[in-house]
């Protein structure tokens, strides 16, 4: 493979499969897309501590208010009514 380019997100997906299944073969690519797809970490104490933290919708929705004002990130603009775009 040529390396003097820096390759693309699909390119070097392409070439790390290609690796994958130079080393292990294809039933080892399909173990390995499999276990790279279950995620990490304890989903059951991650939802009981974020349902302590927001237990409604209407928390929630605090919540992402709450963090909009504390990022200081400006809200976006409203387009002007009418056909303009």
């Amino acid at each position: 493979m040529n390396h003097d380019r820096e390759l693309t997100p699909a390119e070097l997906r392409k070439a790390a499969m290609g690796a994958i299944v130079r080393e292990v073969g294809a039933d080892g690519l399909v173990r390995f897309l499999q276990d790279e797809s279950l995620g990490s970490g304890d989903y059951v104490v991650e939802r009981k501590k974020l349902l302590r933290e927001y237990p409604t919708a209407a928390d929630v929705f605090a919540g992402i208010k709450q963090m909009k004002e504390n990022s200081k990130v400006p809200a976006k603009r409203k387009r002007p009514s009418g056909n303009a775009k």
